[in-house]
């Protein structure tokens, strides 16, 4: 879609992705001038980040790529082994490129 890129802000925390839950870290990305808004409203409703936990995403994402594979791989082998099953019943189910779950519709 165009200009989506201009005016979208993505909001993302690491807790489950980096098993870390309940850390409460995030971050936000987008266009600068939008970012100052963020940045505005972030200041005037929380005082300040944990420094510890910060130090602790760092080293959390150091090597982040390696240790989520294994799951990654076990998600998707499960995801196929759902969506064969389901086609198997007389469903149809597309297999998404970015989730573990399946959509399965009755076949016709």
């Amino acid at each position: 879609m165009p200009g989506l890129r201009e005016r979208t802000v993505t909001i993302q925390g690491f807790s489950k992705g980096l098993s870390i839950t309940g850390w409460r870290q995030a971050f936000a990305a987008g266009p600068s001038h939008m970012i100052e808004a963020v940045h505005c409203i972030h200041q005037t409703l929380y005082l300040c980040p944990a420094t510890p936990l910060q130090h602790g995403v760092l080293r959390a994402l150091d090597g982040a790529s390696e240790r989520q594979a294994a799951p990654r791989q076990e998600f998707q082998d499960r995801r196929d082994q759902l969506a064969e099953a389901l086609v198997n019943a007389g469903f149809w189910s597309s297999r998404p490129r970015a989730a573990s779950s399946c959509s399965p519709t009755p076949a016709t």
